[in-house]
């Protein structure tokens, strides 16, 4: 095992070597040769959960030998290595391996990676497969503040497809990893399934393979996982991505960068439903991949600004999923105020660390409720529908109104300190130790 990649308890994990695939909600995160040890950010997501932190694939009860990685798109990743075998003088490879991981959107598919073990040796090969899986269906916030978890039980599942179950002692949360045979070799189509020793909640599958020369066996390991959220909470999208696509011509690395720019920001969607399938519905684009994937005042509101140049549906999804947000009453655990634009959208509420906990429906923000206004005047110059603006300015006169209380006579919006287990800072750093003086010391609000 590779433990490097695990942070000391309490701290955050680094991202700077993770291989990410994203289609909000869901996403995967690994280190570069695919494998999920269990440490660090490791794992298979939804909707803040980790549903998978531990995926790990053994030849003989080794790792494979990591070659290289690619990724190919936003939401698929291809890892190669080889196996060597020790009676081999030449060191040349026996078994070639590659393991394409595809992240799926929960109401388009099933999350999972394609395994394929291929013998690239002059003689038969005999070898044991082996997939250890685990989870502690931890959320995203404890996972970036660093903070173990205890593994869930694990339980098999009966039927004609080999699978097992992890069920959250806390919650109904749960998951099922599933094997599905694609290239099923002698001895390798149903894998024999048992209990790691020592280790509650991890379980092995274990084939036993025979391979002639230039033959293949694969697998398909099928993650499937079903997570609790607040009610009203954002869903995938099922419409296309609410911008036009653009054409670089006479630039091929220009035209490459938009592509894949606009890929990206296609990923990283979600989206309020209407009651009606034929209702248009309110699309944004989540703060980002791993930590903020969700609505994010500030966040969705800069990006569908900076993406009015393709047009105002992005504007128009972010302006109404806001609205409809909007605070209406005090609350100070919350920090909701009438007029007020919502920072942050949870599914559940989250423990961060240090003693910070924030409810699922969070407003301590003091530039996302201006920003608002912002961005609805920008989408009407730029063409917004006049019936979206009509329908929306009620809610930009309750955000100046917050505005106009938060100014308290000045030129400026202040904040105080909040709660105290709350956000220290209120703005675009709203990190701890964020906000400097000019000697570098820390200030604290107000």
């Amino acid at each position: 095992m590779n433990d490097s990649a695990s942070p000391q308890p309490g701290r955050q994990p680094f991202l700077d070597a993770t291989v990410i695939c994203l289609a909000a909600p869901s996403f995967a995160m690994s280190s570069e040769d695919g494998q999920l040890r269990g440490t660090g950010v490791d794992g298979f997501y939804d909707q803040d959960r980790r549903l998978l932190h531990t995926l790990r694939l053994l030849v003989d009860g080794q790792e494979p030998e990591h070659v290289a990685h690619r990724p190919e798109g936003s939401r698929e990743a291809l890892f190669r290595a080889v196996c060597r075998s020790s009676e081999d003088p030449t060191s040349a490879p026996w078994l070639l391996v590659a393991r394409e991981r595809a992240v799926r959107r929960p109401d388009r598919g099933e999350s999972g990676d394609v395994v394929l073990v291929q013998n690239v040796s002059g003689r038969t090969a005999r070898c044991t497969v082996s997939v250890v899986a685990a989870t502690d269906l931890a959320d995203v916030a404890t996972i970036k503040a660093g903070l173990p978890v205890d593994d869930v039980p694990c339980e098999q599942v009966e039927g004609v497809v080999p699978a097992v179950r992890w069920h959250s002692p806390h919650d109904n949360s749960e998951v099922v990893l599933r094997i599905e045979p694609l290239a099923p070799a002698a001895g390798g189509n149903l894998p024999r399934i048992t209990p790691v020793e020592g280790r509650p909640g991890q379980v092995e599958f274990r084939w036993e393979l025979e391979l002639a020369p230039d033959e293949e066996w694969s697998v398909h390991l099928l993650v499937h996982g079903k997570t609790t959220t607040v009610a009203g909470y954002p869903v995938p999208p099922r419409q296309g991505a609410p911008w036009q696509r653009a054409e670089v011509v006479g630039h091929e690395r220009m035209s490459a960068l938009l592509e894949r720019a606009l890929a990206d920001l296609e990923a990283l969607r979600l989206a309020d439903r209407n009651s009606s399938a034929e209702e248009r519905e309110d699309q944004f684009v989540a703060a980002g991949c791993p930590w903020f994937l969700g609505l994010f005042g500030r966040d969705s509101i800069w990006a569908a600004r900076m993406m009015l140049p393709f047009g105002t549906g992005l504007a128009r999804g972010t302006l109404h999923a806001l609205a409809r947000r909007q605070g209406t009453r005090h609350d100070a655990f919350t920090d909701e105020a009438p007029g007020r634009i919502l920072h942050e959208l949870r599914p559940a509420e989250t423990r961060h660390g240090d003693g910070m906990v924030l409810p699922a429906r969070y407003y301590a923000s003091v530039d996302a409720t201006p920003l608002f206004v912002v961005l609805l005047h920008e989408a009407w110059k730029w063409g917004l529908a006049e019936e979206d603006v009509r329908a929306l300015l009620p809610h930009a006169t309750a955000a100046m109104g917050w505005v106009e209380q938060a100014m308290d006579g000045h030129d400026l919006i202040s904040y105080g300190k909040g709660r105290a287990d709350g956000l220290l800072h209120q703005g675009w750093k709203d990190s701890p130790d964020a906000i400097r003086d000019a000697r570098g010391r820390r200030v604290d609000p107000p």
